[in-house]
């Protein structure tokens, strides 16, 4: 033990080691006495002592060492991921104290989806990164003593870096540096195509404004042919109402004039009989014509026409199979008669005698 200063002598041959009152180890079981923890001290059996005494004489003595049981301490672990493997565990390790073994490890914070997945079985750290992992993540954990104390550290997982050497370096910046030297040429000729280009968009922007022009000039001529249009129309329906009024003066042999001169002073002052006879105007007095035509009518067969056809026979009467439909349907409204009890049949029976004279 550490610190074996702190011991004391106890005698345990044949017996136990009571501390506090409670049996803390037995003397007959050296592998277990060898080294306990009572709580957060530890106990160490050492070497053995005689001690004398005038009324016992020679006593069997152990001395027991004994020291606070080191406290558990979660340090910063730092952990190297394989970048071409797509699982790997991970061996979890204290600074101080007993084996790893004997603590508990467990995870506080899992990684996100984005950065894969994480699980601690026993002491060992199992991680497997996702396809979109950036190449780091930092997780926190906790370990927790034999005595249940605990203690939160944080694990950084990170993509283990090969080192490249020197003359791959130079191979990749000579790569590099041609590939700059294209980019550059291919700029400088997009410059001159994009100089060449902009020279035809001015061309075809003056292109585009003498369109526009000859373009305004042949809408202003269209809206000269609407005008024109609507004028010719004004005068072709002019030229019709003089032309259908003409025809009606014809037709009635009355002027437009007359008809107006009429309406203002009253329908007598026009004598229709006085206005000469034309085939298409005939007087009143003229005898009417009259036609004889025969006109087909249509005939319903049933005596009751505003009935239904499908209620009734030929002879007007309801179908039989229609009555037994209703009366089967009149039958089911009805409610069901249900069997009297034998209480029923003794309250009706002397109902029946209250009522005999």
């Amino acid at each position: 033990m550490a610190d074996c200063s702190r011991c004391f002598k106890a005698d345990i041959d044949g017996s136990s080691l009571f501390l506090g009152g409670k049996r803390a180890a037995s003397g007959t079981d050296p592998e277990r006495f060898h080294q306990i923890r009572v709580g957060s001290v530890v106990y160490q059996r050492g070497v053995e002592k005689a001690a004398y005494s005038k009324r016992n004489g020679v006593a069997k003595l152990f001395e027991v060492c004994y020291e606070n049981a080191p406290t558990v301490k979660a340090s910063s672990i730092v952990l190297d991921m394989d970048p071409d493997a797509d699982i790997q565990e991970f061996e979890l390790r204290v600074d101080r104290g007993l084996p790893s073994a004997e603590y508990e490890f467990a995870l506080v914070s899992t990684p996100t989806p984005a950065e894969g997945a994480a699980g601690v079985f026993g002491n060992t750290l199992v991680f497997s990164p996702s396809s979109q992992w950036s190449g780091k993540a930092v997780l926190s954990y906790s370990v927790a003593g034999p005595d249940g104390r605990a203690s939160t550290g944080t694990i950084t997982i990170q993509r283990q870096r090969t080192p490249v050497e020197a003359p791959v370096v130079k191979s990749e910046v000579d790569v590099l540096a041609e590939q700059l030297a294209s980019l550059q040429a291919s700029l400088e000729s997009l410059q001159l195509q994009l100089a060449e280009e902009t020279q035809l968009g001015s061309e075809s922007l003056e292109q585009i404004m003498l369109l526009e022009e000859a373009l305004a000039d042949r809408y202003r001529a269209v809206a000269d042919l609407d005008r024109q249009i609507a004028q010719a129309e004004a005068v072709l329906l002019k030229r019709r109402k003089a032309s259908y009024i003409a025809r009606l003066e014809r037709l009635f042999g009355v002027s437009l004039a007359q008809v107006e001169s009429a309406s203002a002073l009253g329908l007598h002052a026009l004598d229709l009989s006085t206005i000469p006879a034309s085939p298409l105007w005939m007087p009143s007095g003229s005898p009417v014509q009259s036609s004889q035509t025969t006109f087909l009518v249509p005939y319903f067969g049933s005596p009751v026409p505003f009935r239904r056809s499908f209620d009734l026979q030929p002879g007007g009467a309801l179908d039989k199979s229609r009555k037994r439909r209703l009366r089967a349907q009149r039958d089911q409204d009805q409610p069901v008669r249900r069997r009297l009890t034998k209480r029923d049949k003794k309250l009706a029976k002397r109902a029946r005698k209250k009522k005999a004279p």
